[in-house]
């Protein structure tokens, strides 16, 4: 990633095959990116990174 750029990791041993289990880290994800961004650590726009 760019200088300045940081990214949020998940690792898990395996495939996850619980539909709720995975709909809930989406959720978890979703909502620690929407507190970062209250809180000035990251923002909504998009920062036009490729992979």
């Amino acid at each position: 990633f760019p200088e300045g750029v940081d990214e949020l990791w998940f690792q898990v041993i395996g495939v996850i095959t619980d539909i709720d289990r995975l709909k809930s880290l989406y959720y978890l994800f979703a909502e620690t990116l929407n507190h970062l961004c209250h809180i000035g650590s990251a923002y909504e726009d998009d920062p036009k990174l490729e992979l």
